[in-house]
């Protein structure tokens, strides 16, 4: 019998070294490997091994991690040592059914997506100790990260983006109600902003940071954001309710989670992430695949209106052009002014008393993001007016 060895890994779960790995032999079978005992001078793996058809439902949350090892697509089991002194020499060796235990095998009901929080709050609670801010746990897993650990650059760059933007429109729409003074205060973007500060270790785990540092009590501004996104993640497995909590938060948080959904489905990435602050006693952890975006998606997609923020302020006109039908205004509170054309076409402005007469505004608002610089492009309908 030849020797079977692992020449290549990827860690898919990390906790003082790898807790769960696949690795491939030199003619490219993929080995499952779980841990299963941990001494000072080396670790034990039991391996059985995956197609990457398996591997994908196992990675996206179809398959429980009790059932790959419980149930092999072929009986085969295997042990692994990984010696200290020797990382890099990893046989397998063969092990007959009725020498396992199966105490080694995970909880009924243990999905990769959502492994018991006992690692995960070990590590962030650690980081966000640490950092004195909240903490983030981001994991994205696209087709081609599975069998290689690689990911293409653009699939990374938007997955990292359009969390950033989720965070951001959630933390404005959570403070939206707050007085003016309290908002204006709030309204930074350094209380919603993340920045990356490291990686799992061989893993597309991306570990992001609050700008700014948690107050006296431990908690930080972002976390305004975070919990305003669990509210819709969290009811991924029903798509009524997920449309009810959108219909809540029409416009900009409705339209990011909706190209969120895009992202998921176009890319076939499952998106998981963990997040957790000083003051709190627990670790936060919400996951999206591919399964559960689709039937979401086709609701929303008959609901255009849902993308679409609504804004209304008291101002005055500035700048009024009858024949072309376009406008600029401004909001007396802020002193903002905006521009756009008419929500109905056929709607006129004759009459319109610019710079003098005070109105009530009510605007729609639609947001793109530009493919070259990644900012969002700003435009502007005026849906109504009257005056006051």
């Amino acid at each position: 019998m030849a020797i079977m060895k692992i020449n290549k890994t990827r860690t898919l779960l990390y906790h003082d070294g790898p807790v769960l790995f696949v690795g491939q032999d030199s003619v490219n079978t993929s080995y499952l490997c779980l841990l299963i005992e941990k001494t000072d001078d080396r670790d034990k793996y039991l391996c059985v091994p995956i197609s990457l058809t398996r591997l994908r439902s196992v990675m996206v949350g179809d398959i429980d991690l009790r059932g790959v090892f419980e149930k092999p697509e072929v009986q085969s089991y295997y042990s692994l040592d990984v010696a200290d002194a020797a990382p890099d020499d990893l046989t397998l060796n063969p092990i007959g059914r009725e020498n396992l235990d199966e105490g080694w095998f995970p909880n009924p009901g243990t999905y990769l997506l959502n492994i018991p929080e006992q690692v995960k709050t070990e590590v962030i609670a650690k980081e966000a100790a640490a950092e004195n801010t909240a903490i983030v746990h981001l994991s994205l897993s696209p087709p081609e990260s599975i069998s290689d650990h690689v990911i293409s650059t653009p699939v990374l760059v938007k997955g990292l983006l359009l969390f950033q933007n989720i965070v951001r429109v959630s933390f404005k729409r959570a403070i939206k109600a707050m007085p003016r003074e309290v908002r204006t205060k709030l309204d930074m973007p350094d209380n919603y902003l993340t920045e990356v500060f490291a990686f799992s270790p061989s893993s597309f785990k991306i570990h992001l940071r609050a700008k700014t540092y948690a107050g006296v009590l431990g908690r930080a501004d972002i976390e305004r954001g975070l919990e305003l996104m669990d509210d819709i993640v969290r009811l991924a497995d029903d798509p009524d309710k997920t449309l009810e909590q959108l219909r809540q938060n029409r416009g900009h948080v409705a339209n990011y989670y909706i190209k969120l959904l895009e992202f998921i489905i176009e890319n076939n990435s499952p998106v998981s992430y963990s997040w957790t602050s000083p003051h709190l006693k627990r670790v936060n952890t919400y996951s999206i695949h591919k399964m559960q975006a689709l039937p979401i998606y086709e609701k929303v997609l008959a609901m255009k209106e849902l993308g679409t923020e609504v804004i209304e302020f008291a101002g005055e006109f500035t700048k009024v052009d009858i024949e072309r039908n376009m406008w600029t205004v401004k909001n007396d509170e802020d002193e903002k002014h905006y521009s756009g054309g008419m929500k109905e076409p056929g709607t006129s402005l004759r009459g319109v008393i610019a710079g003098i007469q005070k109105y009530k505004f009510t605007l729609e608002e639609r947001s793109e993001e530009s493919e070259v610089t990644g900012k969002e492009i700003y435009s502007y309908l005026l849906v109504s007016y009257q005056k006051l």
